[in-house]
């Protein structure tokens, strides 16, 4: 562990944690950062390094100011404050000698709201240290987001079904409207891509499995 500009960093070698609290009267805001150092690229590590910048970027500019306006409220009116706490984490989802997949997860806490979160999905070609597009993970000209939205569309039916709906507003046009190609990570039983919720609570997640028709991680080796 060593102290760097106020932000106390632990660096091994294959990952990188930082912990920053601001100066301020009132310990208002915390921040932590855990994100992947992988041996095997200098270019991820540096990917994932800016993004560890990027985040304490965002809460010194966006959450701070924020932090510290509900301390000094609280504070006029004799309330009771809860420090606020920010923190990025990862965990490595698939890996296989030719690809490596990365789950990122942002929490904001700011009580009494419920926590805020933000997923994101990273899949690394080791050989190249270069992220593969969705569209990469299928065989060549197959109708992919055809294929993944008829699959949601599948697994919507037997949640509805079940009693279970993970989105308020119409399901099935929701799913065409707020696909996006990049929200996606690979796990040992299949691909998985997901829709964050727009309240910023945990969204909807869908596993595709491997197959022939399917994603198909094996043939990037």
């Amino acid at each position: 562990m060593r102290v760097r500009g106020g932000d106390r960093i632990k660096e091994r070698t294959d990952e990188l944690r930082v912990e920053r609290a601001w100066p301020s009267e009132l310990p208002v805001l915390r921040a932590e950062v855990a994100l992947p150092q992988p041996p095997w690229s200098r270019r991820v590590r540096r990917y994932y390094r800016a993004q560890s910048r990027a985040f304490l970027h965002y809460c010194e500019h966006a959450l701070l100011p924020e932090a510290e306006r509900d301390a000094l409220d609280a504070r006029a009116v004799s309330a009771p404050f809860s420090r606020r706490d920010a923190e990025l984490t990862y965990r490595v989802t698939y890996e296989d000698d030719a690809l490596w997949s990365v789950c990122t997860q942002s929490r904001e806490r700011f009580p009494p709201a419920p926590p805020v979160l933000l997923l994101r999905g990273d899949t690394w070609e080791k050989r190249t240290g270069l992220p593969l597009a969705l569209g990469d993970l299928f065989p060549a000209g197959a109708p992919w987001k055809k294929l993944l939205l008829a699959f949601a569309e599948e697994e919507l039916r037997r949640r509805e079904a079940a009693g279970s709906a993970p989105f308020a507003e119409k399901p099935r046009q929701a799913l065409r409207r707020r696909f996006n190609p990049t929200r996606f990570y690979l796990t040992p039983e299949g691909l998985v891509f997901f829709y964050p919720a727009p309240d910023g609570s945990e969204g909807a997640s869908f596993c595709v499995p491997y197959g022939e028709d399917g994603p198909q991680p094996k043939r990037m080796r």
